[in-house]
């Protein structure tokens, strides 16, 4: 954040699994009325850009016109 570089540790497989899990859950329970971003980038302000596991975009947000 804010221009910092994090040193993270490698995905594993139950990482995946529980992203993956997560997008069909919200997909199945809230459905057209939101966008489900996997691992996207995520503009803030000019100086920060992180890459959420899972991101949560209502449709019609600013954040998918200009992510």
């Amino acid at each position: 954040m804010a221009g910092q570089i994090v040193k993270m540790a490698a995905k594993g497989t139950a990482h995946s699994a529980a992203v993956t899990r997560t997008d069909k859950l919200l997909n199945n329970r809230l459905g057209q009325r939101i966008l489900v971003r996997l691992q996207d980038p995520v503009r803030l302000n000019d100086y920060s850009e992180p890459e959420p596991d899972i991101a949560v975009v209502f449709v019609g947000c600013v954040a998918l016109k200009n992510p």
